[in-house]
């Protein structure tokens, strides 16, 4: 839900050296962005099929601020709106 989470927070909550974070999502082709980026568009399709919130609350939900930038970031990651999404 942190729309500011960083890989330095990351690090810091779970005690681990940036480097030897990053040296695990490499090895596993991602970066911090997208592996957030996975995370966050996962929930929010869980959220958009299982309620009828709003999209400014699914967005906050999922960590953006934004619910225009949530929308433009939900369309380039599975190509189609969340409202698009939700009536299917």
């Amino acid at each position: 839900m942190n729309p500011t989470l960083s890989l330095e927070d990351l690090a810091q909550e779970l005690g681990y050296s940036l480097s030897y974070i990053s040296a695990i999502l490499k090895r596993n082709n991602t970066s911090f962005t997208k592996y957030l980026t996975d995370i966050r568009m996962s929930k929010a399709k869980i959220l958009l099929n299982e309620e009828n919130s709003k999209l400014i609350t699914i967005a906050s939900q999922v960590g953006y601020e934004d619910p225009y930038y949530f929308s433009h970031c939900f369309k380039k990651y599975f190509g189609i709106s969340p409202g698009e999404f939700r009536k299917k």
